[in-house]
């Protein structure tokens, strides 16, 4: 598989990605809502209205229609006050490519990162594996690559991926 590079993590093929974490605007929100309720992902409307506000990146293709977008919402992990964000992503049937997951999955880790400041509470991503092919030895070794860690199954059998936010320290200076 080919990596990807740092630069075509903001147009892959076709399709343009924005980070709008944070910056939903009233016109983007309706777009939000009728591409999920649309897409049959989301059949509430006031539920992908409320949604919206958790989405980090939007995918448009060249013609400008969303094709993919991911979110977060922040929950307890591992235990109470364990807090992390838990990643969901939905593309369009037309438009479910690796490099376009991949290249969103990092955007979203790229911006949540840059964000954290020492001492939030949010500490970190889970990503919970249910699309199968992230449990195939491939998807195992691709999430690895990028970073994150296997903690296993969860409670619902599914793969389940923890990238943090913290950096290692490096070492200090003989």
């Amino acid at each position: 598989m080919p990596l990807i590079m740092e630069a075509e993590l903001h147009a892959v093929g076709d399709y343009s990605i924005d980070v709008v974490h944070r910056r939903i605007d009233e016109g983007l929100r309706a777009e939000l809502v009728a591409f999920w309720t649309g897409q049959g992902a989301i059949a509430d409307p006031a539920e992908a209205w409320r949604r919206a506000d958790e989405v980090v990146c939007v995918a448009r293709d060249a013609a400008g229609a969303i094709a993919a977008v991911n979110s977060v919402y922040a929950g307890d992990f591992r235990a109470a006050g364990d807090r992390h964000y838990f990643y969901r992503q939905f593309a369009r049937p037309q438009d479910r490519r690796l490099r376009l997951g991949v290249a969103m999955l990092r955007r979203a880790v790229d911006c949540l990162r840059a964000e954290y400041r020492t001492g939030d509470a949010v500490k970190g991503i889970v990503l919970v594996a249910e699309n199968p092919k992230l449990s195939r030895k491939s998807g195992r070794r691709l999430l690895a690559w990028l970073g994150w860690t296997s903690l296993g199954k969860g409670p619902r059998g599914f793969d389940l991926w923890r990238i943090g936010f913290e950096r290692p320290q490096s070492p200090a200076p003989p």
